[in-house]
């Protein structure tokens, strides 16, 4: 593990690294594959790096169980039902004991299924929040939950300040009527996305116009719709959009040849990254819309404050300026090293 140097270092902090995000003094890790021994907590589909995967999925994947929602083994296809025989049952606000400590899933709002974990036993209360919303793009999505806890760990990819989102709904609204103005120019619009997305809300967001996407991008798109009781429709593309239709395009592959046969398109960049001053790499578009199913700045700090905790542990973005910073105002704040910087279902 390591942590950022502070006047707090010798308290014991609640979160460790260990081949995942642990909890001190349990068998508990978060968010990787721990120990042989372990209950490995799954967040979210987005949670895990591929080589986590094979660890979780393989035969010689030591006594590990799982602990995660059956949305998320869903989202997470064929390596999920791999996991199913090791899986605890668990849904949101049911409860159960390990040991000592009484454990419970609560919804972060950011995916289908995803979730936090809130431990209670031994010294302290933990929430394990990782990635969150407050605002879930989901309607049918519970809501994140707050819970009073001593010590929170969550990923800190938008904790700059200077990372603002204008409301959500607002901007699928804007992107809506972007997407129909330029149908109605006769133009394809192609929306550049990242393969963490909310791409199933975005295709239904332009609906009824038809929409195509990358094929690096239909297979977590499928999984998205299949838990959706409105499924929109994708077709993968093959080389051709009509005048009216909108491409889903990874980031990254923008300066794709095969777009060169759209002249006329209309293009945008949708992503939370579009509202972060420090990103240098992006597309050159006709609109930015930054919208993201993770947490800003503001919305970190409101969540911090309702916790009531007087710990946090970050990992990943902008973690260690931000724990910088709440260490200015009192709080026990430090570093997780964490590889998490490329996802299982990145193109």
């Amino acid at each position: 593990m390591a942590t950022s140097k502070s006047s707090v270092e010798s308290k014991s902090p609640a979160f460790v690294y260990r081949d995942g995000i642990g909890l001190q003094g349990t068998p508990l890790t978060c968010d990787g594959p721990g120990l042989a021994s372990d209950l490995v907590f799954i967040a979210s589909a987005y949670a895990l790096l591929a080589k986590d995967i094979a660890k979780l999925t393989k035969q010689a994947a030591g006594r590990r169980q799982i602990l995660a929602t059956q949305e998320t083994l869903a989202l997470l296809g064929r390596a999920g039902e791999a996991m199913r025989p090791r899986v605890l049952p668990s849904t949101f606000g049911r409860p159960f004991n390990l040991g000592d400590f009484r454990i419970e899933l609560i919804s972060s709002g950011y995916l289908p299924g995803a979730a936090a974990l809130f431990v209670e036993g031994g010294e302290k209360a933990c929430l394990y929040v990782g990635r969150f919303c407050r605002e879930s793009l989901w309607e049918a999505v519970i809501p994140a939950e707050v819970r009073k806890a001593a010590a929170v760990c969550l990923e800190a990819t938008f904790a700059d300040p200077r990372i603002v989102f204008p409301p959500r709904r607002e901007v699928l609204e804007e992107l809506r009527d972007f997407a129909h103005r330029a149908a109605e120019a006769e133009k394809p619009v192609v929306l550049f996305v990242s393969s963490t997305a909310p791409l199933d809300v975005l295709a239904t967001t332009v609906a009824p116009l038809k929409v195509r996407a990358h094929g690096a991008l239909l297979p977590f798109l499928d999984r998205l719709s299949a838990l959706n009781a409105h499924p929109p429709r994708v077709i993968r593309y093959a080389e051709k959009v009509a005048p009216g239709e909108v491409l889903l395009w990874p980031v990254g592959e923008g300066d794709s040849p095969r777009l060169d046969a759209f002249p006329a398109k209309a293009t945008a960049w949708v992503s939370g990254h579009a509202a972060d001053p420090m990103r240098l790499s992006r597309p050159v578009v006709d609109r930015i819309f930054p919208v993201s199913n993770q947490a800003s700045h503001a919305e970190l700090i409101r969540f911090i404050l309702e916790t009531g905790c007087g710990e946090v542990a970050l990992y990943h973005g902008y973690a260690e300026p931000f724990a910088e910073a709440l260490r200015g105002q009192g709080l026990m704040a430090y570093v997780l090293e964490s590889p998490r910087q490329m996802n299982l279902l990145a193109p």
